[in-house]
């Protein structure tokens, strides 16, 4: 789950526009995304779950992949699947974001074990885990969203700032890093204390080779392949 999946769970949010332009292109950033989430069932039973992501964003290409403990997804078990029991697992193929210099948006899932490339149709892409906006898969989320968030005093690393958004039934927080332009952390919820979810980033070292520049003998896919 994306940043952007936590904040579309979440119905608080109404869109405006930025008084400024942002700058066309930033450095390039690699983080490590951990999301956990906190939610009580009408059985009264607490639930928890963890998982975390590799983010990378260089130019107009953005690459998100699950991090898999070892033994949770064996490459064994992929290799035992053939051609009569094709298989897409969304939750565990990396995400491959890019546009091109007319602004036209290219969404691929990489399936890493089977060494595939499927390219994810535009009526797809909820499906997929991609909502469609640009600014939302490069951003995490949209830096338009903040304009409508109230400024926060809360502790905050030098140069970033928390915001929220509020309506009588849930929230949103955001603690934005103003000059690489992601945030680094993200809480949302229900006011009723049952439902948290909490998105923190870490900055990492961005790869000498990108991910999507090691793909050349991977096997082209469409996503009709996977259908009934």
């Amino acid at each position: 789950m994306t940043f952007s999946r936590v904040i579309l769970a979440i119905p608080v949010l109404l869109l405006s526009s930025l008084a400024t332009a942002a700058p066309a292109l930033d450095a390039p950033l690699a983080l490590r995304l951990t999301h956990d989430s906190q939610s009580m069932g009408g059985d009264g039973v607490y639930r928890t779950e963890r998982f975390q992501e590799q983010f990378l964003r260089q130019s107009d290409t953005v690459w998100v992949a699950r991090i898999m403990p070892k033994g949770a997804h064996s490459a064994h078990e992929h290799a035992e699947h053939n051609e009569e029991h094709k298989h897409l697992d969304v939750a565990a193929a990396a995400r491959l974001i890019s546009k091109d210099q007319k602004g036209n948006i290219n969404f691929r899932l990489i399936e890493l074990n089977d060494k595939a490339i499927v390219n994810i149709p535009k009526a797809e892409y909820d499906t997929a885990g991609f909502d469609g906006n640009w600014s939302t898969a490069y951003y995490m989320i949209d830096p338009v969203h903040l304009k409508t968030f109230k400024a926060i005093q809360q502790p905050a690393p030098a140069g970033a700032q928390w915001y929220e958004s509020k309506n009588p039934q849930s929230y949103v927080r955001v603690l934005w890093d103003a000059q690489k332009r992601f945030p680094l952390q993200v809480e949302s919820g229900s006011l009723d204390g049952r439902l948290k979810r909490t998105v923190k980033a870490e900055v990492q070292a961005f790869p000498a080779k990108a991910p999507w520049q090691t793909m050349s003998g991977y096997q082209v896919k469409e996503y009709s392949d996977f259908l009934d």
